[in-house]
């Protein structure tokens, strides 16, 4: 297991004042025919370093103001956009030929005449994938045993790297830089990229410098010298999108396109967002919910519904009644279905010999909730649970599941293991179909005991 890092024990010993240089990338800068080279890179990756090396081998100055340097056509011009900078336009001579410049800014920043001298072929650019330390760039600098252990600490992000020559900066002031000059100016669905990458979950693209692959992975490593500032400037930015009920929404939709079901709907009931709770509820088997995310989760997204709001929707009381019934609250069960659905709901005679009255949502649930009552069934009201069958539709296999699993229950009771049997195959059939494994595990550990 390879050992931790610090940034202050990876100094080399070709350390200068100023980052490590890159000479190479200055040549290859310098040999470049187009009059305008732009390093068009995020922050901390080294651009007015680089600016800096560079006028130290030109024997120039680096101009640090909005205004664009007049072309010089004797000299390469060196142009070092501060942040937030909203420049003039840049002048003609450079895109005749006159003069050359070279541009440090970041990609946010507009400058006026830059896109049309690119269309005409006068720009060279430098991203931040160029800028990033390469394994074989480190290992000139640094022990051949120590280039994987730099490499996992900063990767290769120029801003890591150069903490390595002072004290550095605290985790606190790492976390305030990394909130600002990257993440608010995300979009909240972006910020998921983030998080994605934190969770070691496979990225879309290369999202340098916060995080860079391995050997063409899908998976992206964060440094290890930001991960922990970086986790607390995403959850202070989190925090602050999700007070605002648009951004929620957005963030409440991340979180369903990547299955955190809870999440979504905890975030849309927090923003008030109350129909696109629900829906996302349904969407997420709804009663059924609880087999897959488990019961703490189902009491959690079940208490985000108001009581006035809850009392309008079927979906709602039913996965209430079953709450209750799980928790061994049978007379609540019922009193949450007369409330909603009359009193003929707990009048099982009326609920099965008129179905029409009733959803098939409804009479499935009424027929699993059979089981809590402890009802011992006649061969009357028997015949008739099992009329209900054509109310299904065929794919409906989560409602044919549990309508074949309910009727298990009472075959096994009634010691009909033959029936039992069959029953049981297709119970499982339908929770394979409907992908609810924890179901699919119950009919296999009830067919287990029928062997038995």
């Amino acid at each position: 297991m390879q050992e931790a890092v610090s940034l202050a024990s990876m100094r080399p010993s070709s350390w200068g004042r100023d980052m490590l240089p890159r000479d190479w990338l200055i040549d290859m800068v310098l040999a470049r025919q187009e009059p305008i080279v732009v390093l068009d890179a995020a922050a901390g990756m080294g651009k007015s370093t680089l600016l800096a090396q560079l006028a130290r081998r030109l024997g120039t100055r680096v101009h640090l103001t909005e205004e664009a340097p007049a072309a010089d056509a004797a000299a390469i011009v060196l142009w070092d956009l501060p942040p937030n900078a909203h420049p003039r336009d840049l002048p003609e001579a450079f895109l005749a030929g006159v003069g050359r410049i070279i541009i440090g800014k970041r990609p946010q920043t507009v400058v006026p005449g830059l896109l049309r001298a690119n269309a005409y072929g006068k720009v060279f650019s430098l991203g931040t994938h160029d800028l990033v330390f390469t394994r074989q760039e480190l290992a000139r600098h640094f022990a051949g045993d120590r280039v994987d252990a730099v490499l996992d600490q900063t990767g290769g992000w120029p801003l890591l790297l150069g903490q390595a020559e002072t004290a550095g900066t605290s985790a606190e002031e790492a976390a305030e830089f990394l909130r600002h000059e990257f993440l608010e100016p995300m979009r909240s669905s972006e910020l998921f990229a983030v998080r994605d990458l934190l969770n070691g979950r496979p990225a879309t693209a290369e999202p340098l410098p916060l995080g860079r692959r391995r050997d063409d992975s899908d998976i992206a490593v964060v440094p290890d010298g930001i991960r922990g500032p970086l986790q607390v400037a995403l959850d202070a930015v989190m925090a602050v999108r999700i007070q605002t009920q648009a951004e929620a929404t957005e963030i409440a939709r991340a979180y369903a396109e990547r299955g955190e079901m809870t999440e979504a709907i905890v975030t849309f009931q927090n923003a008030g967002c109350l129909d696109e709770a629900l829906a996302t509820f349904t969407a997420a088997k709804d009663r059924f919910f609880i087999y897959t995310y488990g019961s703490e989760a189902f009491d959690r997204v079940l208490a985000g519904f108001p009581e006035p709001y809850a009392q309008q929707s079927d979906v709602i009381v039913m996965s209430l009644a079953m709450q209750a019934l799980k928790r061994g609250e049978v007379s609540r069960a019922r009193q949450l279905l007369v409330q909603r659905f009359g009193p003929a709901a707990n009048d099982l005679s009326t609920v099965f010999s008129d179905k029409s009255a009733y959803t098939p949502e409804f009479l499935a649930f009424r027929v699993v909730m059979l089981i809590y009552e402890d009802y011992l069934l006649t061969d009357t009201l028997f015949e008739q649970v099992f009329g209900m069958l054509g109310a299904f539709a065929p794919d409906a296999h989560l409602i044919r599941g549990s309508f074949y699993n309910s009727v298990l229950e009472f075959y096994i009771r009634g010691r009909r293991f033959a029936a039992a049997e069959d029953v049981a195959t297709q119970a499982l059939h339908h929770y394979e179909q409907a992908n609810v494994p924890m179901l699919a595990f119950y009919i296999c550990l009830h067919q287990a005991l029928i062997s038995l």
